[in-house]
This record gives C-alpha cells, structure tokens and sequence, in this order.
C-alpha cells in the first residue's frame, strides 16, 4: 500500500509503520529530543537524536513540527555514533501531535569523493570504481575526457568521451557544474538519457585550474536522485492530502472546528492592527432533530451536506465557514458590523427554509437561531465562539427562529 492509499483510507498510522520498515534507508518517527520509532538502519540516527543530534538537525526537525512542512538535511554523525553522513527528509506529521518522519540515505561515498575531487585524479578515480555514482572529467572545452567505468544515461563510458556534457541537458539554462569556474556540491541538475527520458541528477563539482589561473578540467560527481525527488513529491502530496483531512469535517468538507479556530486567529490580528470590525456567527439549525426521526439519518446527513453548500455558495470569498458538529456552523465574517450581520442571519434563514421544504419534516419546521458577536479583533477566538453560542441559546430558550447580537468585551 503505498502512502497517499493508506491516508485515503484513513490508515495513516499503519502507512507510517510501513515506511519504516520497508524504507531501504534509515526512517525514524520522532518527537523533539524523543525517538518514538526507528527501523535498524537508523539506530546510529536515533542514538544521536537521544544523546544530542547536530544542530542542523535539531533545528530541522523543531521548524517541520512547527509550520508542519518538509525539510532537506545532510548530518555528518560524530565518531562516537558513526561518523556517517546522511541525506534526511523531515516531515510533519498531524499525529500524533509535533511529531515528523524522517527517511533517510547513507551519502558517506558520496561526501567522500567530493572530498577527493580537490586531491589526485588517481584518487578520485579509485573512490569513483567504489560508487555507484557517475563521475566524470570535463576538459576546458566542456567535452567529456573521463567518465567512470559503468557509463552513466544508459551510455557505456566509451560513447560518452569525447562529447559535449551540454549536449545531455535537459535546460540549456539551467545549472552546468560541467563547465563551472567555481566548486558546486548539491546542485540539481537534469540530464536526458539514450532514450530522451529526463533524469534528476544531485552534482557535486571541483574546477581545476591550471598555473595561468584558468580552468583547465571539471572533476564531479552525479548522483541519481530521480527515484529520491519522486518519492518527495508523493510524500508531499501525502501531506497536503493529510493536512486537508486534518483541517476537514468528515460529514460536509467543511472546516473543522481546529481549522476554523486556526484560520480565524490569523485573521484577528489583520482586523485589530487596521482598526475594523468583524462578526463570528453561531448558526444552529432548529428542529434538525425531526429531519432524522421522520426520514431516517442517511436524509439527515444529506440535508447537512446540503445545508454546508449552501453557506458556503452564498459566502464571500473572504468569510470562513465551518461546522462545529451536529447540526452547528460558524461563520467569520471580516468589514462587518451589525446591520451585516442582521442581513447575513435573514440570508440564512431563507437558507433554512429552502431546506426544510427540501427535506419536509411534519408539524416541526427547520429554522434557524443565530448569536452573533461582533468584535474589533482584540479578544480570544474561543471566547468570541462562546460568546456567540451563549446567544444563540438565548435565541433558542426565547423560542427559536431569529437572532441575537451581542459585542464583545
């Protein structure tokens, strides 16, 4: 099962066990200093998380837990856990709460041979039979004059000598460590093979320059991270679909109430620093209950569905909606006062009754009771939602049907 069909099927925890024991590089679940779970590559990893990981780590895996993005990181292991160099991919998580995943790759070779780019060509080309990364020797004129023993883009070393490297990019302007007058390390750069197709390559690169102080050959390395950026690109594809699952009510595709209280507390400061008005509406539906007991739960949870689409059909492109739960909804409405509101709480009642004569319910109309709370952006979000469903079950205990303005402190 692949991640994105794990998410989709709401197994995310199985599909974080999966990447780490099916990775073929270290994979680790942690929270700050805390190892949660590691596959047996990552131990040296793990143990250095534990006792004090290297401080771009640490940094790294504190900034993904707090914007709960992605991040790349290379780590040089100290001698006591290895000495090992690795390339990390960290990425957020939403559960459980501050904790990201971490794959990872062994790129000692590879650190290694960049190293030896700025020692002897003899020595190179011994790490070089080691790896099983391109390396190649460009001369001043940018054509190839040594390329390592198993070829490289589906060519055998013999066919690549002697050619332009330019002729294999993909972007005639994009990077050309080939030709570099300075040294490169970690630079994408892509190549098409014998067959057109376009790779992604990771280049290291050293200029050597000659006694007159120009650049006599270009020693580097490429390294094939096609599979690598493939596999970034599904996880944050992942990501997204989680985070939208995260931030999602499951009945209507609504915001939830976390993502409603998120979204509206960014907002706030907008509204305080310009000096405006905004309102939060709690929107409840009357005698919802009945749609239930008269056409079963299935045409409940239709009427919902529709009920959402509606607000969100006749919102502005800069209000929030989102459903609390049950039959609850609240809106953020931004330049608003209360004369708006007013008019917006009559928009939906209208609302209300188109949908009880969509879903009839004898005897007990669906209506609507709203409590509205205006404020100038100083106060708490969780107080304005109170304040706002204090009034609406005032509404509800004078008999339901209207609405009720209040300010907030």
């Amino acid at each position: 099962m692949n991640l994105p069909a794990c998410l989709e099927s709401g197994t995310f925890g199985l599909s974080a066990t999966h990447l780490l024991r099916s990775h073929p590089g270290p994979a680790l679940l942690v929270r700050g200093a805390s190892v949660l779970e590691s596959n047996g590559l990552a131990q040296p990893i793990a143990s250095a998380i534990t006792e004090g990981a290297p401080e771009n780590l640490t940094r790294a895996i504190a900034d993904t837990a707090r914007d709960r993005g992605t991040r790349q990181v290379r780590v040089l292991l100290s001698e006591r856990d290895g000495g090992a160099a690795h390339d990390l991919t960290v990425l957020a998580l939403n559960t459980p709460a501050d904790t990201v995943l971490i794959l990872g790759r062994e790129v000692t070779l590879e650190r290694n041979l960049t190293q030896a780019l700025l020692a002897s060509r003899e020595l190179f080309k011994d790490l070089v039979n080691c790896s099983s990364d391109f390396a190649w020797e460009t001369g001043a004129d940018g054509r190839f004059r040594f390329v390592s023993p198993k070829g490289a883009l589906g060519h055998a070393a013999a066919e690549l000598v002697g050619r332009p490297a330019s002729e294999f990019l993909s972007d005639p302007n994009g990077p050309m460590p080939f030709e570099t007058d300075i040294p490169l390390e970690g630079v994408e750069v892509r190549l098409r093979n014998r067959h057109g197709e376009e790779l992604c390559f990771e280049a290291c690169a050293i200029p050597v320059i000659g006694r007159h102080g120009t650049r006599i050959a270009v020693r580097g390395v490429c390294r094939d991270v096609t599979a690598a950026r493939e596999r970034e690109a599904e996880l944050a594809r992942a990501h997204a679909l989680l985070e939208r699952q995260s931030r999602a009510d499951d009945l209507t595709g609504l915001l939830n109430r976390r993502a409603f209280i998120e979204d509206v507390r960014r907002r706030m400061s907008h509204v305080a620093r310009h000096g405006r008005e905004a309102v939060l509406m709690f929107v409840d539906l009357d005698n919802f209950k009945s749609i239930n007991d008269h056409l079963g739960h299935q045409k409940g949870d239709e009427a919902l569905c529709h009920f959402a689409e509606a607000l969100e059909r006749t919102s502005r492109a800069g209000d929030i909606v989102a459903r609390l739960g049950g039959d609850e909804f609240v809106l953020w409405l931004e330049d608003t006062g209360e004369s708006g509101a007013r008019v917006k709480a009559q928009n939906l009642a209208r609302l209300a009754t188109e949908l009880g004569e969509r879903f009839p319910t004898p005897g007990r109309p669906i209506g609507l009771s709203v409590g509205i709370v205006v404020t100038g952006g100083h106060d708490k979000i969780e107080t304005l939602i109170e304040r706002a469903d204090e009034a609406m079950y005032g509404v509800k205990r004078s008999g339901k049907g209207d609405c009720a303005v209040t300010r907030a402190a």
